[in-house]
């Protein structure tokens, strides 16, 4: 904060008296900090009023939609995949966040520096305030308007902390009164920080003050041009603070962890924080910024039993540091960290949350994740469950067949377990698939001559070759009597996509044997059983066209994914 000294912002060179005047009202209406509600310290108890002014509970997670059916279909995507997503999705809304309006991040900023430079507090929060308490860099000398004999080189870090140790004291009674003394949280939160004897740090920054190439001084003088540092000579305080605004933010590191049935987000942000009109290239040149955390906590929703998304739980924002990078360059061998800089990050915390649930304009919405599209075809697909895993996201559907005129529940099973090394897949259970074959083989009855064949059973198993072996009774009526029974084995090669939400299949029979009951009517019915064939695998790929599957979710569409049939006699494809 040091080189704020030097744009107009006396701040005082030695200790503070014991009675301050009060904070001078900031022309515009800059309001002041407001009393706020701080998280206890570690270690202590929170105190009633801080209990009842606590953040609301997060919301608990939507990811579980209890329903009475058995999944007979899952959905699965991996945690790389959402991950992908999420550092895709997430820096731009992060980043639209904190320059939101009602955020108000710089508004915070300057007010909470306003109070404490009105109160002289300024000078104890950082190494190079405390440089400045011993003389030499201040307005004057930073707008070439001459300076005290002190000016060209570095003060003596002994003065400065001999009217370090006079401060402290006064300084912290201070800060506490102007934060609503000691009955309010903030207040309360002042007078518990501990305040350790600074001889030691400031002992080992005498040792290395050598190392420091130049002044502060000597490298704002360099930067500012001095047009522009006389054009700032009548520029006050409260008339720069009232000009800042958040210009630049970004999101640094952001890593996500998939645990609990949620997703934490961590994202490390910078804010960046300039000047309006002519003060502008100053707050530029000083490189005026911010550190915060933003955690997000990051649940399962959904608006129906067809359709699931991702949605904000919760959010959570620590305030980090406020630094200068000029004086970081020049003076970046003497770091020190007094007690007051984690003071300034808790009042800003608790000040940046409270407008983050206040304000509706500042949500973070993860509406892309999912289109939510219906799934429409003899299937009815409803969600039975959604669960978040260190693996991923898994989908389990409920199905209902819409089998002509009737709409039949399709029993749960016990489903494979998700794959590894993919993005997405889809599995539907053997049962489902089961009951639509059987429901095609129904309506696959041949009509030849005075002869009626039914299939009244099949079976289908994968092979070692990735063929699909395929067997069905059938039985054959004379005109309206029984006449035999027949058994057909097919060889077949099934090539299987998803398009357009629809399973699209190309059957092909590479072999077929028929066997018919008595020996002696084969002849008679030969033909009967070969057509059957040909129309069953006719209607199978008809009915294929039909078999419409789960949406699942859009970021990993499945589309032209191809199918496979497992040795379980399930059906999955993956992508």
């Amino acid at each position: 904060m040091g080189v704020l000294a030097q744009l107009e912002i006396p701040l005082v060179i030695e200790s503070l008296p014991a009675d301050l005047p009060a904070v001078p009202s900031v022309p515009g209406g800059l309001p002041p900090v407001p009393r706020l509600d701080v998280p206890p310290l570690d270690g202590e108890k929170p105190s009633s009023s801080s209990a009842q002014n606590s953040s609301p509970p997060k919301k608990p997670p939507a990811g579980s939609i209890k329903g009475r059916c058995s999944p007979s279909a899952k959905y699965f995507l991996s945690s790389s995949r959402i991950e992908d997503y999420l550092q895709a999705a997430l820096p731009p809304q992060i980043e639209k966040l904190v320059k939101c309006k009602g955020f108000d991040l710089a508004g915070l900023v300057g007010s909470l520096i306003a109070t404490l430079e009105g109160a002289d507090l300024l000078s104890i929060l950082d190494v190079n305030s405390l440089l400045d308490l011993g003389g030499g860099l201040g307005v004057g000398s930073l707008l070439g308007q001459g300076g005290d004999g002190e000016a060209s080189g570095l003060p003596l870090l002994s003065k400065a902390t001999g009217a370090v140790d006079d401060m402290l004291p006064t300084s912290k009674n201070t800060l506490s009164s102007l934060l609503g003394g000691e009955n309010s949280p903030v207040g309360g939160v002042v007078n518990d920080v501990s305040l350790p004897s600074l001889q030691s740090p400031l002992d080992d920054v005498t040792k290395k003050v050598d190392a420091i190439k130049g002044s502060a001084q000597d490298a704002v003088k360099e930067a500012l041009p001095p047009e522009l540092s006389n054009a700032l000579a009548g520029i006050g305080m409260e008339e720069m603070l009232l000009g800042l605004e958040v210009q630049d933010v970004t999101v640094d590191n952001m890593k996500s962890a998939m645990m609990g049935d949620e997703i934490q987000v961590h994202a490390a942000t910078t804010a960046t924080i300039g000047g309006k009109g002519i003060i502008g290239p100053v707050i530029s040149i000083l490189g005026f910024k911010m550190s915060m955390d933003v955690t997000l906590h990051i649940g399962i929703s959904t608006n129906d039993t067809k359709c699931i998304n991702l949605e904000i739980q919760d959010k959570e924002i620590k305030a980090g540091k406020v630094t200068l990078e000029l004086l970081e360059m020049v003076n970046g061998a003497v770091p020190v960290s007094l007690p007051l800089e984690d003071l300034i990050s808790k009042v800003l915390t608790v000040h940046l949350q409270e407008n983050l649930e206040k304000s509706a304009s500042c949500d973070i919405v993860l509406s892309d994740f999912n289109e939510c599209k219906n799934s429409t075809g003899i299937f009815k697909y409803q969600i039975k469950s959604a669960k978040i895993s260190p693996g991923g996201l898994s989908i389990l559907y409920c199905v209902e067949a819409v089998l002509g005129k009737t709409t039949e529940p399709v029993l749960g099973v016990s489903l494979p377990p998700d794959p590894k090394d993919v993005n997405s897949s889809l599995t539907i259970s053997r049962v489902l698939m089961n009951k639509f074959i059987k429901h095609v083989a129904k309506e696959s009855s041949v009509k030849k001559d005075n002869f009626v064949a039914n299939i009244t059973k099949v079976t289908y198993s994968l092979q070692q070759d990735n063929t699909t072996q395929a067997t069905y009774w059938v039985k054959i009526k004379k005109d309206g009597e029984n006449f035999a029974k027949g058994k057909t084995t097919v060889t077949i090669s099934t090539l299987g996509k998803i398009s357009k939400n629809k399973i699209q299949v190309d059957i092909k029979v590479t072999r077929s044997e028929h066997s018919v009951e008595p020996a002696e009517a084969k002849e008679v019915v030969q033909g009967v059983m070969v057509e059957l064939l040909n129309t069953f695998s006719s209607n199978l790929k008809e009915q294929f066209k039909q078999f419409n599957v789960p949406e699942g979710v859009s970021i990993a569409s499945l589309e032209n994914a191809n199918f496979k049939l497992m040795k379980t006699n399930d059906l999955q494809a993956t992508k």
